[in-house]
């Protein structure tokens, strides 16, 4: 009347006999406590015996292919998220193994790389499979374009734009630089992160693209400057008609001529005040907070670019390295206009500098 008895044999191979025995037989004394079977090796063929009551044995057998032939499963990925998913120093790879009880092992060398999975366990491998994909398949991609001359402002000096924007939203930032346009692929798991990184990064390119040198303070001014001129140049045509009118003898008004023409000067020192106005205005939008060793021209004309940098020059005398952004040119009609002036007069001052890229000087005062 007791349980009905059975013994199996496993066929295992050479090279995992060492594994199933375990240190000083630690795994095979695991698999008899385990199961309460009877396991043994034969160490002329290799065989895993295995006996005892038909649950024992069923159970021993179990455990003793999750070691011979474990549930594996081979996941492939894209190169661009080794780094992630390996970790530094391995760390990620380590942090999974753990919290799954699998065995992971990544073949880097393979486009697309190879992922294996080992585990003792079906529940282990799934579980091993989720934290993976959790790296390798992020639930929210976004795809941008971008012209390959601007994508340096999307990664920043030294990756800190592109750094910052990773940290600040949870994503990854992946730039492919073979094409042109760059492509720019944003991903992670939350949705919102992904969609928040999309918005940053799109207002880099557009910003690059068609950007804004002067902030509202120093549009306002400009357009009163512009204003001014017109009204201007308004007034001293319409003066100039009455006076042309009065040459060829018709009855005309001219005393209005006079009036306009006094109209007409007085807008000079009005728009002047206005283009002031805006100079100080788009000097601070560019430049606030940055220091006096900073110096960005852009949205100046040349005349008060040079003027707003001689004064500059004399305040910093002898304090160092000083950076100061003429800019290379590529939003205006003239190609690089305002460098070549800004070079000529830090020669003309014997002030020694060199180029750190196209639309920037470093200068030692």
């Amino acid at each position: 009347g007791g349980p009905r008895m059975a013994e199996e044999t496993l066929a295992c191979p050479k090279e995992l006999v060492g594994r199933v025995i375990g240190p000083k037989g630690a795994n095979i004394q695991a698999i008899q406590k385990e199961s309460g079977a009877r396991v043994s090796v034969d160490r002329e063929t290799n065989d895993v015996v295995v006996s005892g009551s038909e649950e024992a044995v069923r159970k021993a057998v179990g455990l003793v292919n999750a070691i011979i032939s474990p549930p594996s499963k081979t996941l492939t990925c894209g190169k661009e998220y080794v780094n992630d998913l390996i970790g530094k120093g391995g760390s990620n790879i380590k942090k999974m193994q753990a919290e799954s009880g699998a065995r992971i092992s990544v073949d880097s060398d393979k486009n697309p790389i190879e992922i294996k999975i080992e585990a003792p366990t079906p529940e282990a491998l799934a579980n091993a499979e989720a934290l993976i994909n959790v790296l390798i398949k992020p639930a929210a991609v976004e795809k941008l374009e971008c012209p390959k001359q601007y994508a340096s402002q999307i990664v920043g000096e030294g990756g800190a734009t592109l750094n910052g924007i990773e940290s600040a939203h949870g994503v990854q930032i992946i730039l492919d630089m073979g094409s042109d346009p760059v492509t720019v692929r944003i991903e992670g798991n939350d949705p919102k992160g992904v969609a928040a990184a999309t918005a940053a990064v799109e207002e880099i390119i557009a910003n690059a693209i068609d950007p804004d040198y002067e902030g509202e303070e120093g549009k306002k001014w400009r357009a009163e400057a512009t204003r001014c001129a017109d009204e201007r140049s308004r007034l001293f045509d319409e003066a100039t008609k009455i006076f042309d009118a009065d040459k060829k003898g018709e009855n005309v008004d001219k005393d209005k001529a006079y009036k306009l023409m006094e109209e007409a000067k007085a807008m000079g020192p009005a728009m002047e005040a206005a283009n002031a106005k805006a100079v100080e205005a788009i000097v601070k939008f560019n430049n606030e907070g940055k220091g006096d060793m900073y110096l960005d021209l852009h949205g100046l004309q040349v005349t008060e670019a040079l003027a707003v940098l001689e004064e500059r020059l004399g305040k910093i005398k002898g304090k160092g390295e000083f950076e100061v952004i003429p800019g290379a040119g590529n939003h205006s009609d003239d190609k690089a206009l305002l460098k070549p002036k800004v070079e000529g007069m830090l020669k003309d001052l014997k002030i020694q500098f060199k180029e750190k890229n196209a639309g920037t000087l470093i200068a030692v005062v």
